[in-house]
């Protein structure tokens, strides 16, 4: 048995240690209201309220009323940064069942506003009508509110102004906010001392791949250009794009800079000269489908290129090849020879086409020209009508393409217009001219939603269509076209009621898409249109509803439409996978 004498120094210390934590103040949780601001203020001042940084925690009452006393304080402070610096606070704290509520009712009062905003330029730079028309997008203008943020951030970017433009010495030498309490208003003074322009100097390019002419012709910035941000980063761009190089590393020199030219020194890894490439897919346009390429990246330092694909799908088989040559501009002129050999077969037309031709791109600003001449054989039958085709067709088109995600773009667009024709005196079986135009626009409403416009057109002159072979006569439906019809499978029709082709096509879409994940969206469409003989000839029209899967290998569009024109308006599946745009 333990001693009395340790029973009781045990008994001892256990009253003494509930005597202690009886002694110790209740802990209690607190939830925090602020009222009377709108949801930018009202984040801004939860996230400055201690109480409210601590409120998932139990702190005993004495800490929770101290930090209460302490609120009005930090909401004054915070409110300052947005220029409020007189804004009515009620603030109660109530014991509740649960623990602690407090409120703040805020009334903000007038803002503080900038009356007098002077920004100088200082040093060579105050004559540069580039640097000095910036100061008109800083987001300070007289009037407005006094908000710190903007302030701090219309420094930031009048000094990165500077420094994008060339003036690599530039600093800030004055910058202060002064505020009137008594007259409540606000002075703002900047000056930048924009010090010396700084232009490129020698360009040093290490590279063992490319000839120096085509290297030189692919370099865009030149010593003696002013050196800006965004000269350096469009080369670093076009030089990626060029497909000859895995890496590129632009260096500045600055600390080897004499009278102000600044050396540059561009290291570039070469890309693998193959490049293979294997795929499965599958569209309701085409059916089951695979492919297989192989792209020669580069022949010889003089940038010459090759690519050999190979696709087969149950309704379309092609092989193609084509050897480029890269002109003045690499990024965007060259001169292309290319043949390739198609098998169709759809339940409109049959057709064995093969081709040999050449072409000759040119970058023209935001499009791109291409001028070609292609020599066709098609062996086809279309209805009742079997025959073999021979053209010579020359041909220009001009396309544009803009997209801020080629993937899935919230804003983009693509533009085609072309022209063709042949003529029976120069090596061709029949004479035409065709014009066609296809638009596709993206445009998005707020996060989450956007919508798609669609459209083609197109017009043939021709004797008869029975003189063009399948491959260039005008059809509509499937998966691009009208949703709700078979591919190819609209257009005028003969005595026979088979289809044979139009001399026109006119096709519109419109489709509004909801993201309700981030990978997942929902839609809605309507189409409308056919291969016509006159533009006056019915449409036909098509509606549905389908989702879309952002997967790692592209988008995936799954779609179910109806044909509205048909008397039975049956429903048909769409599965499309690619890209945008």
């Amino acid at each position: 048995m333990l001693p009395m004498r340790m029973l009781r120094w045990r008994f001892d210390t256990l009253v003494l240690i509930l005597a202690l934590l009886a002694s110790l103040p209740a802990q209690a949780k607190v939830t925090v209201s602020v009222e009377g601001l709108d949801k930018e203020l009202t984040a801004a001042v939860r996230a400055g309220l201690t109480l409210q940084t601590q409120s998932e925690r139990e702190m005993s009452s004495r800490r929770i009323e101290r930090l209460h006393e302490l609120a009005e304080q930090e909401i004054e402070t915070t409110l300052q940064a947005f220029g409020y610096y007189r804004p009515a606070i009620d603030a109660r704290l109530e014991r509740a069942p649960e623990g602690w509520h407090a409120t703040y009712v805020v009334a903000l009062g007038a803002p503080v506003r900038i009356e007098q905003l002077q920004i100088d330029i200082a040093g060579p730079g105050a004559e540069d009508p580039e640097l000095t028309s910036r100061i008109g997008f800083l987001p300070l203008k007289l009037n407005d509110g006094l908000v710190h943020s903007r302030y701090e951030e219309a420094k930031r970017a009048l000094l990165r102004a500077a420094l994008d433009l060339g003036f690599l010495d530039a600093e800030l030498v004055r910058h202060e906010v002064r505020v009137d309490l008594l007259r409540y208003r606000a002075d703002i003074q900047m000056t930048l001392e924009t010090g010396a322009l700084y232009r490129f100097g020698e360009i040093e390019v290490v590279q063992d791949v490319l000839g120096s002419d085509l290297m030189d012709r692919l370099i865009s910035i030149q010593p003696g250009d002013r050196l800006t941000t965004n000269s350096l980063i469009r080369q670093h761009q076009e030089l990626r794009d060029s497909g000859y190089f895995s890496t590129v590393e632009i260096l500045t020199l600055r600390e080897q800079a004499r009278d102000f030219a600044v050396p540059v020194k561009m290291r570039l890894s070469p890309r693998k000269p193959n490049r293979y490439s294997f795929g499965v897919g599958y569209g309701t346009d085409t059916g089951a489908r695979a492919s297989a390429g192989w792209e020669r990246r580069r022949w010889d330092p003089r940038g010459h290129r090759s690519h050999v694909g190979l696709e087969i799908s149950q309704v379309k088989n092609t092989a193609s090849a084509r050897y480029s040559i890269p002109l003045e501009k690499p990024l965007t002129d060259q001169l292309i020879f290319s043949t390739g050999y198609q098998d169709e077969r759809t339940d409109t037309a049959l057709s064995r086409k093969a081709t040999v031709g050449t072409s000759r791109i040119f970058g023209r600003g935001d499009w791109l020209e291409t001028l070609s001449l292609d020599y066709q054989w098609e062996d086809f039958a279309v209805s009742e009508q079997a025959d073999i085709s021979r053209l010579l067709i020359p041909g220009v088109s001009w396309t544009r393409t803009t997209a801020d995600d080629p993937t899935y773009a919230s804003k983009g667009s693509r533009f085609t217009v072309g022209l063709r024709a042949a003529d029976q005196s120069l090596a061709s079986t029949a004479s035409f001219t065709q014009v066609y135009a296809s638009v596709k626009l993206i445009h998005s409403f707020g996060r989450n939603s956007r919508v798609v416009l669609r459209g083609d057109a197109g017009q043939t002159n021709v004797d008869r269509i029975t003189d063009l072979p399948a491959s260039l006569r005008f059809f509509a439906g499937g998966d691009y076209s009208v949703r709700g019809y078979d591919y190819q499978s609209l257009g005028p029709k003969d005595e026979n009621g088979e289809v044979i082709g139009g001399r026109r096509l006119l096709v519109g879409s419109i489709e509004y898409e909801y993201r309700f994940r981030p990978q997942w969206s929902a839609a809605v469409f309507y189409d409308a249109g056919n291969a016509v003989e006159t533009f006056a000839d019915p449409l036909a029209k098509g509606a549905g509803a389908g989702v879309r899967w952002l997967s790692p290998i592209g988008a995936i569009r799954i779609d179910v439409a109806q044909a509205l024109s048909e008397p039975d308006r049956p429903w048909k599946l769409h599965l499309i996978i690619g890209p945008d745009l």
